[in-house]
């Protein structure tokens, strides 16, 4: 994970936080982990019910639903709808275009401010609200 700090520091999601030790302690709080897929891999399946949402941090991932395709660079949030609940479920099957790295973090966490109460948490809450209501107009 560590590798991929500076990276993340310079994404919309964890714009603001700028100590590694901050987004490490958040990737505690949010069960963060990185799964690395080969090309051509399957990533989640469509109508899969997932209970992290992912960031492409190395290599590009590619969602196909219907005759649509969208390629996720490094640094982008796989494009999952936000709605309340247990579980996200992906609207595409996503698969490695290329070798690549994903951060999976737990949604559910991300969104919600621990008892710890962490100002770089609350950061990140409002990044991912701005990123939503981007997506969403």
């Amino acid at each position: 994970m560590k590798q991929y700090l500076e990276l993340l520091k310079t994404t919309p999601l964890f714009y603001g936080i700028k100590e590694s030790k901050d987004l490490e302690w958040l990737f505690k709080c949010v069960d963060g982990n990185v799964k690395t897929y080969r090309a051509g891999e399957t990533i989640a399946e469509e109508g899969e019910a997932l209970y992290f949402t992912g960031m492409v941090v190395s290599g590009i991932a590619q969602s196909i639903y219907k005759d649509k395709s969208i390629l996720t660079d490094a640094g982008e949030l796989f494009d999952f709808c936000f709605d309340e609940g247990k579980s996200i479920q992906s609207e595409a099957k996503i698969i490695a275009k290329t070798d690549c790295s994903v951060l999976w973090m737990r949604w559910i966490r991300l969104k919600k401010v621990c008892n710890f109460e962490c100002e770089f948490h609350k950061k990140v809450i409002d990044n991912l609200e701005k990123l939503t209501k981007c997506s969403n107009q």
